[in-house]
């Protein structure tokens, strides 16, 4: 029940920031914000770009004019993502090599062994 109760006055504390940013800021701002973050598919592709090398600060451009919690956010999911999930699935991807190249190399020694006894 805390949970929901925390979730609603968050929900009502963004909505009334994002209502007075909107009554504060320009037009050309609220087409970058719009653009980059206006529906759930643009908001993903945003997020997505901002992990895999785009210049993820003009990402954040437009919501350091909104608000500095929402640049917070921003940063938070950016160190997250590439700190500690895109190593996570780099050092997956670096054992199941490490792993394949480790039987390559006894199948190797394997094959080598039958053939000098083949030729004694």
């Amino acid at each position: 029940m805390q949970g929901v109760t925390l979730h609603v006055l968050v929900d009502q504390s963004t909505a009334r920031r994002l209502h007075l940013f909107h009554q504060a800021a320009d037009e050309g701002t609220l087409e970058d914000l719009r653009h980059m973050y206006g529906s759930f598919g643009r908001c993903m592709l945003t997020l997505l770009r901002g992990i895999t090398g785009a210049d993820w600060s003009a990402f954040a451009q437009p919501l350091v004019k909104a608000s500095y919690a929402f640049v917070a956010m921003w940063i938070i999911y950016i160190v997250f993502m590439v700190f500690c999930v895109l190593n996570i699935l780099t050092g997956i991807f670096v054992d199941c090599a490490t792993k394949a190249a480790e039987k390559d190399c006894t199948v190797a020694v394997q094959e080598q062994l039958a053939k000098d006894k083949g030729l004694e």
